[in-house]
């Protein structure tokens, strides 16, 4: 077996940092009404941090984001100034779903 065979068909370990094991949830559907969590590049911190600026669900990013005219600059500057510690990779990936899902005729929501 060479090396590549070996990467491509071993079965992943557990990632274990500081001693313990990390615990990973899958995230399920995007619905308008979901937690903000389930989108792509949003954690806990910054999930913390939507919620203190009154977001709370995925239709709050949506809103924010149809009330900045689907622009992408103006919703990172939204969430830079909304969660100045987040990476801007996680934020990148949100605008990235955002612009995705606006262009395939996104979800109205009540």
């Amino acid at each position: 077996q060479t090396y590549l065979q070996w990467i491509v068909h071993r079965v992943p370990e557990t990632v274990r940092s500081s001693g313990t094991t990390k615990n990973y949830v899958e995230k399920g559907p995007i619905t308008m009404d979901a937690p903000t969590y389930n989108l792509p590049g949003v954690g806990a911190k910054t999930e913390k941090g939507l919620a203190a600026a009154g977001v709370n669900t995925v239709g709050d990013v949506v809103d924010a984001f149809r009330q900045r005219g689907c622009d992408r600059s103006a919703m990172f500057q939204f969430l830079k100034d909304t969660l100045p510690k987040a990476h801007p990779i996680g934020l990148r990936r949100l605008l990235k779903w955002l612009a995705a899902n606006e262009a395939q005729g996104g979800a109205d929501h009540g």
